[in-house]
């Protein structure tokens, strides 16, 4: 990706992402290990219930709510939404 799309959606992604941390069992699947596939938020999604023993309700509606953010983008979005994240790039 040789530039970051920098927007309102991956601004609001990254500061959700950013909300959630430290992510579940689950999400970290997409959050922490960067595999931002459809079929990788859409299972993490599917699956957030899995850590109710865990993580607290509010710890497991944040990452329900940055993965649902993340799966609302394109691919390159997504990409630049982490980088944002990590502050690769000034927003």
């Amino acid at each position: 990706m040789p530039l970051a799309i920098i927007n309102e959606a991956t601004k609001n992604a990254a500061q959700l992402i950013e909300a959630a941390h430290p992510w579940g069992h689950v999400a970290h699947i997409v959050l922490e290990d960067e595999n931002l596939e459809d079929s990788s938020i859409q299972w993490c999604l599917e699956h957030l219930h899995e850590q109710a023993e865990n993580m607290t309700e509010s710890g497991i509606k944040a990452d329900r709510t940055a993965l649902e953010a993340l799966l609302a983008l394109t691919e390159d979005e997504r990409d630049s939404a982490m980088a944002i994240f990590h502050a690769f790039y000034e927003t």
